[in-house]
Formats: C-alpha cells, structure tokens, sequence
C-alpha cells in the first residue's frame, strides 16, 4: 500500500474513505479539481501535473491512489485527454515542516510575514487575520 492506516480505539480509517466523504456539496477529489480550474488557464496543465501531497493524514492506506483515481475520473468526464498525476513522496508527513523552515528562513520573512507577541497584543486576532488575508492595508 501507499500509505498506513491509522487507528483510533475500534476505528480504523482507510484513504479511501476519506476521500470518497461528501464534504457538503463536494468530494475531496472535487475541491482539489475546484481548486485548480479557479487558477488561470496557463497554469491549469501543470497543476494538474503535479498535485503534491503533504502532511500526516496523506499517509493513511489508499489516499495517494483514491486521490488520483478521484480526480481523474472528474477530469476525464469533463476535458478528454488532460493527464492528471499526483506525487506521494515517502517523506510527505515532514513536508510541512521542511516548507515552514525554509520560509522561516528567507530573509523576506523576517521583514515582512512575522507576526510579533507585540504586535499581537496591540491588536489581537483581527491584526492576524488582515495581515494574512490583504498585507497591503496593513499600518
């Protein structure tokens, strides 16, 4: 398999089901398709190319595959002979952690997507979430 299963108590989750879970109006495979027709048509290609798993819950049993096979049957119903392939590398739990330190790392954060315990206090979450969401009307 392309991943582990996860136990909690009785329950053991399979990849699958996770992805075939109706998040209200859409599948999972659905809101990565979603995504990626909202980008520009240029980039649509190679998005689809290289969908990029990371993080903990990719490594439940089926994921990478389900995930794929999701999202290539949306794809072949609606835009015959786009290709669609997803990247499950073997590392991807750590990939989250191994971006966040290189962006902590680049000078430009330092300078312009620290949020400081300061900073913070003065304004509180409101502060946090306009800095992230629209940076230019910032103070």
């Amino acid at each position: 398999s392309s991943g582990i299963n996860a136990e909690y108590g009785e329950v053991q989750i399979d990849g699958k089901v996770l992805l075939d879970k109706d998040l209200g109006e859409t599948t999972f495979a659905n809101f990565v398709y979603e995504g990626i027709m909202s980008t520009s048509v240029h980039c649509r290609r190679d998005l689809f190319t290289n969908i990029i798993l990371s993080g903990g819950t990719t490594l439940t049993s089926g994921f990478p595959d389900a995930l794929k096979n999701g999202i290539t049957n949306i794809v072949d119903n609606r835009h015959r002979g786009k290709m669609c392939k997803v990247i499950a590398a073997p590392e991807r739990s750590y990939s989250p952690w191994i971006g966040g330190s290189i962006l902590a790392s680049l000078s430009c954060f330092m300078n312009s997507l620290i949020v400081t315990k300061q900073m913070y206090e003065e304004s509180g979450n409101i502060r946090v979430q306009r800095f992230f969401i629209n940076p230019e009307k910032m103070d």
